[in-house]
């Protein structure tokens, strides 16, 4: 087959995609989407393509972040409301590794929005199962939202400081809430207090 043949053969495969996809086109999409799996499935050609896509997206990051939020702000094809979904979904299933990250995520929007430092990692922080200055167990049943003040939050010891190594614990999200900013003795005063009150 010479230079000529391949590309009138090219433009009709072309044409007969573009006609097929028109007809059809969540048909196509699902057949695509099931080929695209089935070749990731395998090993050596899963690897090949991922480093290929890698490639592709190496020198686009931008352009493809751009119109990912672009995607989401408009929500088009319901971008926003499925991964808002999602989040919700993995949020509630009471994974304590999802929870820190999001928490740690949080933590860093925070510091940004206010100019304070930010030089933690999420390894730092862990998954503890309990609240570090109560000892009272994190309860993931429910989100601070639905009323559940047990949920872990990320407290900075010291509230003139940023997220820094040292300054950074993970405690209730009630405790959190009473010292605010003030100090862990702030609060042992005012818990002092409500236990010789009742």
């Amino acid at each position: 087959m010479n230079e000529e043949q391949r590309n009138r053969k090219r433009a009709y495969d072309l044409l007969w995609s573009k006609e097929n996809r028109a007809k059809n086109p969540e048909a196509v999409r699902a057949k695509e989407r099931e080929y695209q799996r089935l070749r990731r499935a395998d090993p050596i050609i899963g690897a090949r393509l991922r480093a290929r896509d890698r490639a592709k997206k190496a020198g686009k990051r931008d352009e493809i972040n751009a119109k990912k939020r672009e995607w989401y702000h408009k929500d088009i094809d319901g971008t926003r409301r499925k991964a808002i979904a999602a989040y919700r979904k993995k949020y509630d299933s009471g994974d304590m590794s999802f929870r820190m990250a999001a928490a740690f995520n949080a933590a860093r929007h925070r510091a940004k929005k206010r100019g304070l430092e930010f030089s933690i990692t999420r390894e730092e922080i862990g998954s503890p199962s309990s609240c570090a200055v109560t000892g009272i167990g994190f309860d993931m049943t429910r989100s601070f939202r639905d009323g559940n003040i047990f949920v872990p939050s990320l407290d900075r010891i010291d509230p003139a400081l940023g997220y820094v190594r040292g300054n950074v614990r993970v405690v209730c999200h009630g405790y959190n809430l009473a010292k605010h900013t003030g100090t862990d003795a702030d609060v042992l005063k005012l818990a002092r207090g409500l236990v010789a009150k009742h």
